[in-house]
C-alpha cells in the first residue's frame, strides 16, 4: 500500500545507497493484517449503525404496499373476418413490445385514472393538500435565505403534481420472452394500491379498443373519399382515350415497324447511289491523266476498270495504236459522265421519300406514345379505384368487428404486507456501508502510516542490513535500565543485544571494530539504552569497555550515574592522565563511562577539534571497545563528526515509529560525506503488539521462545 524509494546496491557496507523512484510496493498483506486488527472497530460500528438505521425506519418511515395487475397480449395479425385487416393487431416485436411500456405510462392514461378516482382529493398525490405546517429542508433553507414561499399551485399545477406522483408510484414490466406486462402500483394504503393497478390495466385495455374503432372509421372515412374521387379520374381518363382516338389517325406498332424497314432500305440504295457516283468522280479524274505514253500496269491496276485494261493490254500488244488507246480512254469518260446524272436524280428522288417517311414515323410515334400514356393512366386510374374499392368494404365489414390486443390477464389483490421499506435490507446495507467507511478508513490511516515496522522493510528503505532487532526492556521508568541490565542474565531483551553484538564484531571478521556510535534519526529511539546494553554485553565477556556521552546538548547519559569526583568529558580531554583514572567506573556495568558537560562552545565545533582527536586516540588504545552514544543525526551534525574517528556507524530506528523518510534522509547524511552506516538497529519492538499486527518474525519474543530465556 505504501510507496518505498528502494535502494538499490552492490554491497551493504560500500555503496551508496540510490534511489529508485519507479518502484511501488503494493503490500496487500499488510492491508489484510490491518483489517483484522481492527475487526472490531468495524463490527462495533457497523452494528451500532445498523441498530440505529432499524430504529429509525420503523419509527419514522412510513410503511407503502405495491399491488400487481397482469395484462397479456393478443398476438394476432388479422381480425375475425378472414380479408386483409385496415387496423391490424400489434406486432409481437420487441420494439412494438417496449412501445406499449410507455403508451401503458402516458400522462394521457394516468390523467384519466386521477380523474376517475378523483386522485386530486387524496393529499398523497396532491401537494396542495398536505399540511401547511410539516416541517420540510426547503423550507428551512427558504427561511434561511430570506426568501419568501412560493405561491398556491393552480388547478392545472395541481393535476400535473398529482399525474407525476401517480407515475412515479406505477411502473410497468414486460418478463422476457412473453406477451405480458405486469402493472405494479405503490401507494400508502392496500386498497388503494390495488385500485390504482386495477384502473391503468381497465383503462389499457379500453383505450386500445377505442383508439382501434376510431382508427377504423377513420379508415373508412378516408377510403370512400378516396374511391369516389378515383371514380370520377377514372372516367375522365376513360373520356380523353376515347377523344383522342377519334381526332387522330390510328396507327399500330405493326405498321410502324414496316415504315421504319422500308426507310432502312431508302437509305441503304441511297448510300449505294452515293457510292457509284464518288466511284465515278474518281475514276474519270484518273482517266484525265491518263494517255498512252504515261499508261503502266501499275496505272491501270490502280484505276481498277476493266475496260482500261482490257485497252492497255491490246496497246501492250500493238493491236491498237496510242491514237485509238487514247480515244478509247475519252470514250469511257464520257459514258461515265451520261451516266452520273442518272443516278444523282435517282438519288434526289430517294432522298426526298426518306424525309417523306420520317417525318410519318416521327408523327405516328408521337400519336402512339400519347395513346399510350393516356391507355396506361387509365388502366392505371381503374386499379387504384378497385383497390380502394375492396379496401372500403372490408373496411365497412371489419367497423363491428373490432376487438383489443390486450385482456387483463389478472387484477390486482390487496396486498397483505408492505413492499417498502425493507427494513433489514436497509438497515443492513447501512451497516455495511458503515463498515466500508470505517474499513476504507483503517486502510487509509495504515496508508498514511510510514513507520518501520519490520527489519526487512527497515533493509530495503535504508539500503544497510539490519544488525540486530531489540525488543522492549521490561522496565517502567528509565532508571530502572541499568538496574534490569546487571540482574539478569537472559531474557528476549539481553539475547537480542547479544545478537546485535555479534552481527557487529564480526561484522569485519579481519579486523573487529572497536570504536563505534550509536545514533538515530530523532530522540527518544533508543539508542542510549542500546549503548548501555551493549557497554554491559563487552564488559561481561572481559572487555575494558568505554562508553562515552557525545550528546552534550541533552546530556541524557547523565541521569542514569551519579557523576560523584568523576571527570566530564571536556575535564578527560583536556587532562593527560590515563582514562581509566578520570572516567566513572560502573559496577552495574562492568565498564568505564564518560559524561558530557555543558560548554560554551558549539559542541560541533569541540567534536572537530584536534583536542577530541587526540582523545579517540587515547582511548583507542587503552579500551578494548569504545562506544559513542551520539545526538540525533537529523537534528544536529555532531554524530557526523563523530562518525570519521570510528570504526562503525550503527543506526538506531524506533519501531512503529521512526518514517522511512527519516532513515533516508539519515543514512544520506553520512553516505554525503563518504561515511557508510555498518548497520541499523530495530529498537524498542513490543512484541504484543507485533503479534496483534501479524509480524510473524518477531513471534520468537513471545510464547514461542519462553523456553529459551531465564530471567533469573
Amino acid at each position: 500500500m505504501e510507496n518505498r524509494d528502494i535502494f538499490s546496491r552492490s554491497d551493504f557496507g560500500n555503496s551508496s545507497p540510490v534511489v529508485d523512484h519507479t518502484l511501488i510496493e503494493f503490500d496487500l498483506t499488510r492491508l489484510v493484517i490491518t483489517l483484522i486488527r481492527g475487526w472490531w472497530k468495524i463490527f462495533l460500528v457497523m452494528l451500532l449503525v445498523g441498530l440505529g438505521s432499524y430504529v429509525y425506519i420503523k419509527r419514522y418511515v412510513d410503511p407503502s404496499f405495491t399491488a400487481q395487475s397482469t395484462v397479456t397480449l393478443e398476438n394476432r395479425t388479422q381480425q375475425a373476418t378472414d380479408i386483409a385487416s385496415v387496423v391490424s393487431g400489434l406486432s409481437a416485436e420487441q420494439p412494438s413490445l417496449n412501445t406499449e411500456i410507455f403508451v401503458i405510462r402516458s400522462r394521457t392514461l394516468i390523467g384519466r385514472v386521477v380523474d376517475e378516482l378523483d386522485l386530486l382529493a387524496d393529499p398523497d398525490y396532491n401537494p396542495a393538500l398536505q399540511d401547511k405546517d410539516a416541517f420540510s429542508v426547503g423550507k428551512l433553507l427558504r427561511a434561511l435565505a430570506g426568501l419568501p414561499l412560493p405561491p398556491p399551485l393552480s388547478e392545472q399545477q395541481q393535476l400535473d403534481a398529482a399525474i407525476d406522483n401517480v407515475l412515479l408510484a406505477v411502473s410497468v414490466k414486460n418478463p422476457s420472452q412473453s406477451y405480458v406486462f405486469e402493472i405494479m402500483a405503490r401507494a400508502s394504503t392496500p386498497e388503494k394500491a390495488a385500485l390504482i393497478a386495477n384502473t391503468v390495466s381497465r383503462f389499457y385495455s379500453e383505450d386500445q379498443l377505442r383508439l382501434k374503432e376510431a382508427t377504423a372509421q377513420q379508415a373508412v372515412s378516408y377510403l370512400l373519399d378516396r374511391a369516389t374521387q378515383l371514380q370520377q379520374d377514372l372516367g375522365i381518363a376513360e373520356l380523353e382515350v376515347s377523344n383522342f382516338t377519334a381526332t387522330t389517325e390510328l396507327v399500330s406498332p405493326e405498321a410502324l415497324v414496316a415504315k421504319n424497314l422500308q426507310l432502312k432500305n431508302l437509305r441503304e440504295r441511297v448510300a449505294v447511289i452515293d457510292g457509284q457516283l464518288a466511284a465515278i468522280a474518281a475514276r474519270n479524274a484518273q482517266f484525265e491523266t491518263l494517255t498512252a505514253t504515261t499508261a503502266t500496269l501499275e496505272t491501270i491496276q490502280l484505276i481498277g476498270d476493266a475496260r482500261a485494261f482490257e485497252a492497255f493490254s491490246k496497246l501492250q500488244a500493238q493491236q491498237i495504236s496510242a491514237a485509238v488507246f487514247d480515244q478509247t480512254i475519252a470514250d469511257l469518260v464520257n459514258t461515265d459522265s451520261k451516266v452520273m446524272p442518272e443516278l444523282q436524280l435517282q438519288a434526289e428522288t430517294l432522298s426526298r421519300s426518306i424525309t417523306t417517311i420520317e417525318l410519318e414515323i416521327e408523327t405516328q410515334s408521337q400519336d402512339l406514345l400519347t395513346l399510350q400514356q393516356l391507355g396506361r393512366e387509365a388502366r392505371a386510374t381503374e386499379e387504384l379505384y378497385g383497390y380502394f374499392l375492396t379496401r372500403l368494404k372490408e373496411a365497412e365489414v371489419q367497423q363491428g368487428t373490432q376487438q383489443a390486443d390486450a385482456r387483463i390477464l389478472s387484477a390486482a389483490v390487496v396486498p397483505r404486507l408492505p413492499s417498502k421499506p425493507r427494513t433489514m435490507l436497509l438497515a443492513g446495507a447501512a451497516a455495511l456501508a458503515a463498515g466500508l467507511v470505517i474499513a476504507s478508513w483503517l486502510l487509509f490511516a495504515e496508508y498514511q502510516d510510514r513507520s518501520i515496522r519490520s527489519g526487512e522493510e527497515l533493509e530495503k528503505i535504508g539500503g544497510v542490513r539490519v544488525m540486530g532487532q531489540i525488543p522492549l526492556a521490561p522496565v517502567t521508568r528509565r532508571d530502572k535500565i541499568i538496574g534490569y541490565i546487571s540482574k539478569n542474565s537472559s531474557s528476549p531483551f539481553l539475547e537480542a543485544i547479544r545478537n546485535l553484538r555479534t552481527s557487529l564484531v564480526m561484522s569485519n571478521a579481519k579486523t573487529p571494530p572497536k570504536l563505534f556510535m550509536l545514533t538515530s534519526s530523532m530522540p527518544g529511539e533508543g539508542k542510549t539504552t542500546v549503548a548501555l546494553a551493549l557497554a554491559k554485553n563487552f564488559s561481561s565477556l572481559g572487555k575494558k569497555t568505554l562508553l562515552v556521552e557525545a550528546d552534550l546538548r541533552r546530556r541524557t547519559l547523565s541521569e542514569y550515574f551519579d557523576a560523584g569526583d568523576a571527570k566530564s568529558l571536556g575535564q578527560v580531554i583536556r587532562s593527560d592522565e590515563p582514562i581509566t583514572s578520570l572516567a566513572l567506573f560502573s559496577p552495574e556495568l562492568g565498564a568505564h563511562v564518560i559524561l558530557g558537560e555543558r560548554m560554551a562552545d558549539n559542541a560541533a565545533d569541540f567534536l572537530s577539534s584536534v583536542e577530541f582527536e587526540k582523545f579517540v586516540a587515547r582511548a583507542r588504545a587503552e579500551f578494548d571497545h569504545v562506544i559513542f552514544d551520539t545526538p540525533p543525526v537529523l537534528l544536529v551534525p555532531d554524530a557526523r563528526v563523530i562518525g570519521k574517528y570510528v570504526d562503525a556507524i550503527l543506526y538506531v530506528v524506533k519501531w512503529d515509529a521512526t518514517v522511512g523518510a527519516q532513515v533516508r534522509a539519515g543514512v544520506l547524511s553520512f553516505t554525503s560525506i563518504g561515511l557508510q552506516v555498518s548497520g541499523t538497529v530495530l529498537s524498542k519492538i513490543d512484541p504484543k503488539k507485533a503479534r496483534r499486527q501479524r509480524y510473524g518474525e518477531y513471534q520468537s519474543y513471545g510464547s514461542y521462545g519462553s523456553g529459551y530465556y531465564d530471567s533469573r
